[in-house]
């Protein structure tokens, strides 16, 4: 009997500390966390900046010549306004030319009376050469005497004198219809390009002056942004690789993407910024020249960097940190940042390729505490 109670005592001691060393075991408990590997990747950066947007081509329409600005009208006598599309060399307004008709009429009078007499004197000379010819043949036979061949000869100089200012005169004569022509032509007044009639500078009735431009014709179908960047940031943008996204308020959410067109060859040596040009193509005409832009440029740096999710940081006593994970344990490491874009970090300093980055429940834990990743604990985080 006495056995018998010992091998039970016995065997509720074996039984007891078995379950306390299991019971402490189970107390021990881990932090649970993510983690991510980090590697050198391309990085990504994006410069938002804001500019104007503008008219590639743009000109001011001026009078040639001073005259009352009758109408603004095409050929068919259809009228035209501000915001009428009109096409390169269309009239699209016409000067008073009542005067300017006239003279045209005038000179072109003038010429066919000069014709006139040109023929006149073409027949003077001709016969005063047929003269002369008789004369000095008459003279060589000694039928005339020379007095009598040299006035032939002054008769004949006389008419080439008169032929030769013929001549003069008419070629004058169509000069001025060449003059005329043109001024009465230029109270047509032509579009140098094709666009819309953005502004009309002088109404109808009143006096348009060389000086002063009629109207702005803009070509709204091919626009522009013009564009200061840090010169810092120059060399990593480039024309070919350089990706822009551009939105418009006036638009609404639409994002429109093209790419640089232009990088200009200076930097201004007072604000240190360099200069870009931006080329879209405006299709359906929702964009307005004049309108205000946002620009959102996005660039890859030369080389691959580290770069992590940047909500993995802590940020403490004025710089940044991070955990690792190695051996069920998380490992502080103090960071030395760079570039930041969207939800990406650059990592200068304090991050190793391969390193295992807590990128969930960091908030949790302190340096060299137990932690099991969620792979680990086969559970969702």
């Amino acid at each position: 009997m006495k056995i018998l109670l010992k091998s039970f005592v016995c065997l509720f001691l074996a039984i007891s500390v078995f379950s306390c060393k299991k019971e402490k075991k189970e107390d021990k408990k881990y932090i649970k966390v993510k983690t991510e590997l980090v590697e050198k990747k391309q990085f990504e950066k994006s410069i938002n900046l804001t500019g104007e947007i503008e008219a590639v081509n743009s000109v001011d329409v001026f009078a040639n010549i001073p005259s009352k600005l009758l109408s603004y009208q095409f050929e068919d006598g259809k009228k035209t306004s501000e915001n009428t599309y009109v096409e390169k060399d269309q009239i699209f307004a016409y000067l008073d030319n009542d005067d300017l008709k006239i003279a045209l009429d005038q000179a072109k009078t003038n010429v066919l009376a000069t014709e006139s007499n040109l023929q006149i004197a073409t027949i003077g000379f001709n016969n005063s050469e047929k003269d002369l010819n008789r004369q000095k043949s008459l003279f060589e036979k000694g039928a005339i005497t020379e007095k009598q061949k040299e006035l032939a000869e002054s008769d004949f100089e006389r008419q080439s004198a008169i032929l030769n200012q013929a001549n003069a005169n008419l070629e004058n004569a169509k000069l001025v219809v060449k003059k005329m022509q043109k001024n009465f032509d230029d109270s047509f007044v032509k579009s140098p390009i094709s666009g819309v009639i953005a502004k009309r500078y002088v109404s109808e009735n009143n006096l348009a002056h060389p000086t002063s431009p009629i109207a702005k014709i803009v070509d709204i179908n091919n626009l522009k942004i013009i564009l200061g960047i840090p010169d810092k940031i120059l060399s990593n943008i480039n024309e070919k690789t350089t990706k822009v996204e551009v939105k418009i308020d006036s638009v609404g959410d639409k994002i429109f993407e093209t790419s640089i067109y232009k990088i200009y060859p200076t930097i201004d040596p007072q604000t240190r910024m360099a200069t870009i040009e931006l080329r879209l193509k405006n299709e359906n005409n929702l964009i307005k020249p004049g309108s205000f832009a946002k620009v959102n440029l996005i660039f890859s740096k030369d080389e691959k960097t580290i770069k992590v999710p940047f909500s993995s940081l802590i940020y403490h006593s004025g710089s940044y940190q991070a955990f690792i994970f190695k051996d069920n344990k998380a490992y502080l490491k103090k960071l030395k940042i760079g570039d930041r874009s969207d939800d990406y970090v650059e990592i200068l300093e304090g991050l190793n390729e391969g390193d295992q980055l807590i990128i969930m429940g960091q908030k949790k834990v302190t340096d060299q505490i137990d932690v099991k990743t969620i792979t680990d604990l086969e559970e969702k985080f």
